[in-house]
């Protein structure tokens, strides 16, 4: 029996024109010129670990509310035809957000990037006042054009659900009765309980990183998701690291953009990738921009002036 399959209709809704792979926009990655210049310099971006977001108590509640609701809903032991199985699958369950919780959660990485419109070389006003330094920053624009759709690959690009509470719990209900159903309706042996209880988990994680309040809608997200349980060969492992900040010791993956087989494919280069950089509105006088210019010939990426731009926004950062 493929439970994978079986459970496909947890993920329907999720390939329409406006996804990933069918829709590839520009990405624009807000940074501070530090951040800017080793990402350059390295040709490496870090993912951060999502307990260490701003956006950190919405992925517990997605996660944690859906297992709550899961529980609360009843009725499981006359869906699997028996006590015993539903002890089972309950065990199974909670097993898998256990480890989730207490380990596998710190080995989940994300990248966060906002939609770029192809000809707007200014950015996003909101971007820069949360997450380009305050206007002292730069966005590197990345061409998801060049990205080749893998099942297989470790990581998951996705664009932002923006809900309210209540609609975030009213999608937690309907994933909870489509699992619900699907077993009603499928002989599940007592042997693959568990892979059914994986199932219904994942989709849990991906809605929990894939969906944030409205009120955050105008950042346009997107995020680059990378979870162990996608790279059972441990082909990143030697990437992952950690930086010590102002919140002490953080979690990060550093992901190299070089080949690695199976995971990043020969076109994937920075030089691919990168389709404009945009000075940060602060930072985009003609002095700055010869500044920078003058940096990227020192760090070996002189070819990349011709990508610079300087955005125009009226904008002043105000210190009190």
């Amino acid at each position: 029996m493929d439970i994978q399959k079986l459970f496909a209709p947890l993920w329907e809704g999720l390939d329409t024109p406006e996804c990933y792979p069918h829709k590839r926009p520009l990405l624009a990655h807000y940074s501070s010129m530090q951040v800017m210049e080793a990402i350059l310099k390295h040709e490496q971006v870090w993912f951060a670990n999502p307990l260490f977001m701003n956006d950190h108590e919405e992925v517990r509640f997605g996660i944690q509310k859906g297992i709550s609701i899961f529980f609360e809903t009843g009725g499981l032991a006359g869906v699997l035809g028996s006590e015993s199985r539903a002890k089972s699958f309950q065990e199974a369950l909670t097993r898998l957000y256990e480890d989730f919780a207490n380990q596998h959660v710190l080995d989940t990485y994300i990248l966060c990037t906002s939609e770029h419109d192809p000809d707007d070389d200014d950015g996003l006003l909101s971007m820069w006042r949360g997450y380009g330094s305050n206007g002292n920053g730069a966005a590197l624009v990345f061409d998801t054009k060049i990205f080749s759709a893998d099942e297989n690959s470790p990581f998951i690009l996705a664009d932002i659900k923006y809900k309210t509470t209540a609609d975030r719990v009213s999608d937690l209900r309907k994933l909870t009765n489509v699992t619900l159903e699907t077993m009603k309706n499928s002989n599940i042996p007592d042997h693959l309980l568990w892979e059914a209880a994986f199932y219904f988990f994942e989709r849990l994680k991906t809605f929990a990183l894939f969906t944030k309040h409205i009120g955050f809608k105008e950042e346009r997200e997107w995020r680059f998701l990378y979870l162990p349980s996608r790279d059972p060969a441990k082909k990143l492992e030697p990437m992952k690291g950690y930086h010590i900040g102002p919140r002490g010791v953080e979690p990060k993956l550093k992901l190299q953009l070089k080949p690695l087989d199976g995971v990043i494919p020969e076109n994937l280069t920075l030089d691919n990738l990168l389709n404009r950089i945009i000075l940060g509105p602060t930072t985009s006088s003609p002095l700055a921009v010869a500044s920078i210019s003058k940096m990227l010939e020192q760090i070996g990426k002189g070819h990349y002036k011709s990508r610079l731009k300087a955005s125009s926004i009226p904008f002043r950062e105000v210190k009190y």
